[in-house]
């Protein structure tokens, strides 16, 4: 895409002759030797209205819409009304936009020549009240050696920089919205599993009051079944409070904080994809917008040292003075072109310095390429613990619990056991979907982080560009995963034991 820059109308003004009691024939050979100078010395530069800003294409387009965003008809929202939102409201988005906006002001004061200068002379004669001599000058200085196509050459890298990091910036901020879509749909299910919990405990404590009632169950068991009523409350509200922190960070991120929670729509159960590391190492190498605009940055320091080895070339100067000498009766044409001999600075600190900037442009490249790799390591190694998690729960671990539950309930109905250990098979089944709720959500996130290459932070102005992002559910997961195991081992034990085991 080219942006051109804007060309302002030509003006023009009539002479005021009054200020210069000199006739414009008289000026008439300065200005023409200026002319013949100017087409002699000058190397053709197009002007700006000529020039256009070459810019790489953007990658999206902030889109227009409600405040809110479109919301469908039964007041849900999807992941792509989200996006819509956030790509509109994000401020880091204006501010990218606005860093391009200001380096195209750079690139056409870049390449605008310099302005010509013009003034009036006058010689007064030693005889007080008497004029002897008065004329004009007209000067130019003549940029050489192509810098202003090298200035905007400079500049036009740095524009091709801010593009990439702008681009990159759109993918922090939908990456951020979708990792944080997923922990508002994990704690969605979250609530609804605890609410079904909370009704089984509620079930089995109002059971075990009436079987002590009827002495067919200890106090110890009416005792277990309401810490087990009173346990899976607070983790209730633990997931209220979770979804509520989710729905903020949600908000936050697409720039609207006073939205109020909705009901997101959405899949968490489609089966986790198998990747390679290599392949998307490949991937990340070729695509990321990080990667392009260090190479951006290292093709604006070569521009840089091309501009100062030319800076070693003086500009010329040409100046006509035109000047009518009333006491012989004569104009005069005076001419003169000077340029400074580069002598003693011939620009060697500047070329010095564009020279260091060149290394180390291409070791941030390679940095870069780097840091890449090893934010990916710490990604797939996340991906291939959340993948084996949610593998162990679908394949095992939800299915024994479930086996479990139907076990218990046949052996129920022929009295073999009572209506504490229905409730408790129950209880571990709903603990597994809880637990594989937090795995499906981990994996969820960790595979934004690893499809959207590495591009996190949607909240950090473009140039900073590095997450600081709240850790990852790892350590919470652990801990259910932790309990559920523990839960299924002490559900063997003989009520009032469970009670009282560690």
């Amino acid at each position: 895409m080219r942006v051109s820059s804007a060309c302002p109308k030509q003006s023009t003004a009539r002479s005021q002759r009054d200020a210069v009691p000199l006739s414009l024939s008289q000026f008439r050979p300065a200005l023409l030797a200026l002319a013949a100078f100017g087409a002699l010395a000058s190397v053709p530069q197009p002007s700006p209205c000529q020039e256009s800003v070459p810019l790489p294409a953007p990658s999206s387009r902030r889109p227009t819409g409600s405040p809110v965003g479109p919301v469908a008809p039964d007041n849900r929202l999807s992941l792509a009304d989200l996006q819509a939102t956030a790509l509109q409201y994000n401020p880091t988005l204006a501010q990218a936009a606005a860093a391009i906006a200001q380096e195209r002001g750079f690139w056409i004061q870049a390449g605008l020549y310099p302005n010509p200068q013009a003034g009036y002379l006058r010689t007064d004669s030693s005889q007080p009240g008497q004029t002897q001599s008065n004329g004009a000058f007209v000067s130019q200085e003549f940029v050489t050696a192509g810098k202003r196509q090298l200035s905007r050459a400079v500049e036009a890298q740095e524009i091709r920089r801010l593009t990439w990091e702008q681009r990159a910036q759109v993918m922090r901020v939908v990456n951020d919205l979708k990792v944080r879509y997923f922990e508002v749909l994990g704690a969605q299910r979250a609530i609804a599993v605890s609410q079904d919990l909370v009704r089984v405990a509620e079930d089995g404590l109002q059971a075990t009051e009436e079987m002590l009632h009827l002495k067919q169950a200890a106090r110890a068991d009416v005792l277990q079944a309401r810490l087990q009523r009173d346990a899976v409350r607070l983790g209730l509200q633990d997931a209220r409070y979770r979804h509520e922190a989710a729905w903020r960070q949600l908000v936050t991120i697409m720039g609207r904080p006073e939205m109020l929670p909705v009901e997101l729509v959405g899949q968490l159960d489609a089966a986790v994809p198998e990747i390679d590391f290599e392949q998307q190492l490949s991937q990340l190498l070729k695509s990321s917008p990080q990667l392009r605009a260090a190479e951006a940055e290292l093709s604006h320091a070569q521009a840089e040292l091309a501009r100062e080895r030319a800076g070693r070339i003086p500009n010329v100067t040409l100046q006509t003075v035109t000047e009518h000498d009333r006491t012989a009766q004569s104009t005069n044409l005076t001419t003169l072109i000077a340029a400074p001999v580069p002598f003693f600075n011939r620009n060697q600190g500047n070329i010095y310095h564009a020279e260091a900037d060149i290394r180390v442009a291409s070791a941030e490249l390679q940095r870069v390429r780097l840091v890449l790799r090893d934010q990916l390591s710490d990604s797939f190694r996340r991906y291939q613990t959340a993948r084996n998690q949610v593998d162990r729960l679908q394949q095992s671990m939800l299915k024994d619990a479930k086996e479990n539950l139907d076990l218990t309930m046949e052996g129920y109905r022929q009295g073999e056991f009572d209506l504490v250990r229905v409730l408790s098979a129950r209880q571990t089944y709903t603990q597994a979907n809880l637990a594989y709720t937090e795995a499906i959500v981990e994996a969820r996130k960790v595979l934004v982080e690893i499809e959207g290459l590495q591009l996190t932070g949607g909240l950090n102005p473009a140039t900073l560009g590095a997450a600081i992002q709240t850790g990852p559910g790892g350590t919470r997961q652990r801990g259910l995963l932790n309990q559920l195991q523990d839960t299924s081992t002490r559900q063997l034990l003989p009520a009032t034991i469970q009670a009282t085991a560690p």
